[in-house]
């Protein structure tokens, strides 16, 4: 297990604080951003990728604050790791489109039933239509994604789901287009209706915050080390979480995967997603 620091911040593609980044030996990449004709030295977007506890991260930590860098942790599992773990949780490396109506966020009237949940942080609402998109999924080399501002649903081709979810016993729900109301072929919706019967175990309490609407905690999204422990022994191949994770107005439950159904993604070559696992 690695934990990882994707750090990023504006400088020239020749900057200061580039350079000194360099010197101190971490590699870094350079992204042009638009700037206005006649600029010599634009500027653009630095990034770099640094592991924790090593003499390299102790070196630039302190420099990366005082630059308030961006700083997006992560973390890198073994496949041993992985391979071990009872429950993992499954963890969108793509998302494609938006639930459509977008406008003012029509879409949350049109797909879910919101007097059963909170208006104010997005939790508990219940799905009570399918969802629309704009159209069909331009998957490439992909078979699964989550749709944005959707962090607890997940949508797979047709193939996929024969293949992997269906033998599981876990249901499809079809996906609509959003202006003629006609239904995809090529995507459908997992239903994922199992809310786990325990709650999660943190090794360590996150600084977790409560809905002044609803009174609903929340936790901070995971990522550093281990997802915490479900203690339970059910034999259904997915769920959700009863916590609910997210900040402002958005809110959602994880969703976690036995190691069978791991096991079998992995071998089905699932793209699209990560997985996460669990401490035992």
């Amino acid at each position: 297990m690695k934990i990882l620091h994707r750090v990023s911040f504006n400088d020239t593609r020749n900057g200061g604080k580039r350079l000194r980044l360099n010197e101190l030996g971490v590699p870094t990449t350079f992204t042009d951003l638009p700037a206005p004709p006649g600029v010599l030295e634009p500027l653009g977007m630095v990034s770099a990728v640094i592991q924790e506890n090593t003499q390299l991260w102790e070196a630039v930590e302190q420099q990366l604050l005082d630059w308030e860098a961006s700083d997006a942790i992560t973390t890198e599992f073994t496949a041993k790791e992985k391979t071990a773990a009872t429950w993992l949780s499954l963890e969108p490396s793509w998302h494609w489109d938006y639930p459509m109506p977008v406008a003012h966020r029509a879409y949350i009237d049109a797909t879910y039933d919101i007097q059963k949940g909170c208006l104010a942080c997005g939790a508990g609402w219940v799905q009570k239509a399918p969802f629309r998109v704009s159209g069909e999924p331009k998957w490439g080399r992909r078979n699964i994604f989550q749709l944005n501002w959707v962090f607890d649903e997940f949508f797979v081709t047709p193939e996929l789901y024969v293949q992997v979810f269906q033998r599981f016993g876990i249901a499809a729900r079809e996906v609509i287009e959003g202006t003629t109301g006609a239904v995809l072929t090529s995507v459908v919706q997992l239903v994922i209706d199992d809310i786990s019967p325990m709650p999660l175990v943190f090794g360590v309490s996150p600084k977790s915050e409560c809905c002044n609407a609803c009174g609903r905690v929340r936790h901070p999204p995971h990522r550093r080390g281990f997802f915490p422990r479900l203690p339970t022994a059910l034999d259904t191949p997915i769920l959700k979480t009863q916590e609910h994770f997210g900040s402002g107005s958005s809110s959602w439950r994880s969703v976690m995967v036995r190691h069978s159904l791991y096991d079998a993604c992995t071998r089905a070559g699932v793209r699209g997603v990560d997985f996460w696992p669990s401490a035992n």
